[in-house]
């Protein structure tokens, strides 16, 4: 602790030097307060959808990144992800419907995507290097989806939307036009989410997908064993403290159903739960 003085003068001065840097100090204690509560309050995470190559270019539909960093899509080799094809620098924050440029040739009937940090040098991909893949509770933040190469050059992205409707404008040469319409039906779009069971709740407790898509869950406890039903779906899966499952289904009905934890846990168990919703 710093010793007070009684001089008249040091304490004029230090009256003086909190007055004028008093607005300077709160607007950067605010702003890191700001930066801090967003990372607390959200999590990484990346939504995909199958799609057709337009343009060398797949559409990532929503990326949440608590960082700077990338988003990087990989070719498929053998169910895993393997050679990167094409990435693109996304800020801190939530996007929607992300751009991908692509090395065509090299993309595979189904591709990986993987969210990356942006560390050192800003702005230039370093990986493998510094902008290594982000992880939630030591698992990558990553999705994969179908990829379909179109037979002609078009200008019109997929939309994450089931039965999307796309209007494609042809010009032939006869300056004639003529309007197609092309509906698009996405049937099986893969959504991936990580979980963290801990005493008495699943984060986060809620879980939205459409019908017909492939849900992929990453569950890790962080205390104690937990167990994860969901018997709409056959799932019932338990975990030890500091174990991680995955659990994958496909949502093929309508409704909200409940999850619960199945194994006893201590005295809040039966509030321990969440709901999957199907649109």
């Amino acid at each position: 602790m710093r010793t007070q003085t009684t001089l008249s003068l040091g304490l004029a001065l230090t009256a003086l030097l909190l007055i004028g840097g008093g607005c300077g100090q709160k607007t950067k204690i605010e702003s890191d307060l700001s930066t801090t509560a967003y990372k607390e309050l959200v999590t990484a995470s990346v939504n995909v959808a199958n799609q057709t190559l337009v343009n060398s270019t797949v559409y990532v539909p929503k990326v949440i990144l608590t960082t700077d960093g990338w988003v990087v899509v990989h070719a498929d080799k053998d169910g895993v992800p393997s050679e990167i094809i094409g990435q693109t620098a996304v800020l801190t924050g939530e996007h929607t419907d992300v751009k991908v440029t692509v090395d065509a040739k090299k993309v595979t009937p189904i591709v990986h995507v993987m969210l990356h940090v942006d560390l050192n040098k800003k702005g230039i991909f370093e990986f493998p290097g510094d902008d290594v893949p982000v992880t939630v509770n030591n698992v990558g933040v990553s999705g994969s989806f179908q990829v379909t190469k179109s037979a002609g050059e078009t200008d019109t992205k997929t939309s994450a939307n089931t039965n999307a409707k796309i209007t494609v404008e042809v010009k032939p040469e006869l300056k004639t036009e003529t309007k197609t319409e092309v509906k698009v039906d996405l049937k099986s779009a893969v959504k991936s989410f990580t979980l963290t069971a801990k005493n008495w709740e699943f984060s986060p407790s809620t879980i939205s997908v459409k019908k017909g898509d492939t849900v992929k869950l990453t569950i890790t406890s962080t205390d104690v064993e937990h167990g994860f039903a969901l018997p709409e779906f056959n799932v019932n899966k338990k975990f030890k403290a500091g174990e991680t499952v995955n659990v994958e289904f496909v949502a093929d009905k309508s409704g909200s159903f409940p999850f619960t934890c199945s194994v006893f846990c201590g005295s809040g168990h039966k509030s321990m739960k969440g709901t999957l919703v199907v649109e």
